[in-house]
């Protein structure tokens, strides 16, 4: 992962009791984290699709890092400190599978398990993201130790100014996952009200505003954070638990369809 942190470190965070959205003035490291965190990790919500040293991040890598991967994959990982653990896991991997295979040989005769097809690039995978001017997704294959993986790049558009960060959701959980999209079908406020549609009109004034405040319910956040996102006031009582619980649900649900665990 490329950002303006400086340390090389692998990442180490906690998820425990997020905020529920990052700090308006957050860098975009810190922002980059806790979306990060609250989609794969933060339990409120439900369980955890990974766990924290299942995932190694490398700040301040250079824009050509998924290049250089695919180029002479032993070679960067080695100086990354990447290709010990993906090692690692493949061992794991081929030491299970065969188990599996003198399991099936000793319980020939018996009825068949069923078995999920899982290979290595459900359960290791490599990207790299980018914040700059422009916007691009590329996937480079290159092979490692027999097996074939994928060097994808994200380059998504900086964000100009500081505030909600709603749409790095979207860059990450693309990253993650790339074929997860998040639409107003999805949404938990319905179709016909997702958008927040008459909503700025409702607040305009600020008499009996108490009586408005549980319609904030049926703005999706996730969908229109351009209009709340000026009120401040409204931000400080907006249910943001609600679309935030259903945004990461749906995600994770499809993150743990795409990949796998050993």
């Amino acid at each position: 992962m490329s950002t303006t942190r400086p340390d090389t470190n692998p990442w180490v965070f906690s998820t425990r009791e997020l905020p529920r959205r990052p700090a308006a003035s957050a860098e975009a490291s810190k922002v980059f984290e806790h979306v990060l965190a609250q989609l794969l990790f933060e339990s409120r919500y439900e369980p955890a699709a990974g766990y924290c040293r299942e995932y190694q991040i490398h700040w301040a890598a250079p824009p050509e890092a998924c290049a250089q991967l695919a180029q002479d994959p032993q070679a960067f990982l080695a100086a990354s400190g990447a290709l010990a653990p993906v090692r690692g896991a493949l061992a794991r991997y081929r030491l299970g599978r065969q188990l599996e295979e003198a399991e099936r040989r000793q319980a020939s005769g018996a009825a068949p398990r069923p078995d999920r097809p899982l290979s290595p690039p459900a359960f290791i995978s490599f990207q790299c993201y980018m914040e700059g001017a422009g916007a691009r997704r590329t996937a480079r294959p290159f092979a490692l130790d027999g097996e074939t993986f994928s060097a994808d790049d994200l380059f998504v558009k900086a964000a100009e100014q500081r505030g909600l960060h709603i749409d790095r959701y979207s860059h990450v959980a693309e990253l993650l996952a790339p074929n997860f999209r998040y639409g107003a079908l999805l949404s938990e406020a319905g179709i016909d009200v997702s958008s927040g549609e008459g909503m700025p009109e409702a607040f305009v004034g600020k008499d009996f505003l108490l009586s408005r405040v549980h319609s904030l319910a049926s703005l999706d956040i996730f969908l229109e954070p351009e209009w709340i996102a000026k009120r401040e006031d409204l931000l400080e009582v907006y249910p943001y638990h609600l679309h935030l619980k259903n945004y990461v649900h749906l995600f994770r649900s499809h993150y743990l369809r795409e990949r796998g665990r050993l």
